[in-house]
């Protein structure tokens, strides 16, 4: 985080006095991208003046509480002519915080339009870089009276459509190499979010899942990938699902060789629970959920795409029951 954002927060928010756990220690925060249902999007363009305002008034249809919740992808056709989804802050248990800062990843194609966006709290100030919301782009938000407080909590939201395939990846603020929180000690602390979510625009643009504590499979039981730096190859759709998940690859894998391909799910703690040999070719793969007579539990799964024991890719599935 920038010193003279670190100053602001010093200088400016309010303390809270909370109780329990240390709320002014931030450390395994995330920041999740949250899309908005039908519902609450009909809530906002009838009733709300803001995006903010219909998750703390109408909860049901727009809040959640858990990791399990979230949703990371969002259709191209619009509801309403629009589209919400939300930023949001949490550490699974009730924090207090002055500041936050973050990015949009400079690979953003910038094929979404923001024609509304700002930040979910009423009294702050708001630093961006000239040409934010876009590529490359970010934001620093500081409270200038009582700071954030909970969990699970909207700092920022963005309204606007998309006709095209898109993701929208929070990335650091380029203007700091920063992405996360400050607390509203005295000098304020700067916490870095350990996970940094990303919303999917379209059928192919699975999100990113992000949850506090959640850090998948050990790189150990992954193997070893293509490039670390390099392209999502796999995309999963709808993520959560309650239902089937349709993965989708680029069929330009299975250029140079006709092996075959392998789709395995994993648990948390490493184990295959299913797997799939594929043609790579094909570009997609249905996976019903079943293990063996019934569905998994609820939880989060890894879906990984290999071929001959190099990993092209893996990423989270949420599965809700």
């Amino acid at each position: 985080m920038s010193v003279r954002l670190l100053l602001l927060v010093s200088c400016l928010c309010t303390v809270i006095p909370l109780a329990g756990a240390d709320p002014n220690d931030l450390s395994g925060g995330v920041l999740i991208t949250h899309a908005a249902s039908d519902e609450c999007v009909g809530y906002l363009s009838r009733y709300a003046e803001n995006a903010c305002d219909v998750w703390t008034q109408w909860p049901e249809a727009c809040a959640i509480e858990s990791c399990a919740e979230q949703v990371n992808t969002l259709p191209t056709s619009g509801f309403e002519g629009f589209r919400l989804f939300w930023v949001l802050a949490a550490w699974g248990e009730e924090k207090q915080w002055c500041g936050t800062e973050f990015g949009i990843s400079p690979d953003f194609n910038n094929e979404w339009y923001f024609f509304e966006f700002g930040p979910c709290l009423a009294n702050s100030i708001e630093l961006p870089t000239p040409g934010w919301p876009s590529a490359g782009e970010g934001t620093a938000i500081v409270a200038t009276d009582e700071p954030w407080v909970g969990d699970f909590q909207p700092v920022y939201f963005f309204v606007g459509y998309s006709y095209y395939e898109s993701l929208i990846e929070l990335d650091v603020d380029p203007a700091t190499g920063f992405a996360g929180f400050g607390n509203c000690d005295f000098p304020s602390v700067a916490w870095e979010a350990e996970c940094l979510g990303a919303m999917g625009i379209g059928d192919g643009g699975g999100g990113t899942y992000c949850c506090p504590g959640f850090s998948g499979v050990d790189d150990d039981d992954l193997g070893e990938h293509v490039s670390a730096d390099g392209p999502r190859q796999l995309h999963a759709t709808p993520n959560p699902s309650s239902g089937a998940v349709r993965l989708s690859w680029s069929g330009a894998l299975a250029a140079g060789s006709s092996e075959p391909g392998l789709v395995e799910f994993l648990s948390v703690d490493g184990r295959v629970v299913a797997s799939h040999a594929v043609n790579l070719a094909q570009g997609a793969l249905v996976w019903d959920g079943l293990l063996g007579n019934g569905l998994p539990p609820s939880g989060v799964y890894w879906a990984r795409l290999s071929r001959g024991g190099q990993v092209f890719d893996q990423r989270p599935v949420l599965r809700v029951r």
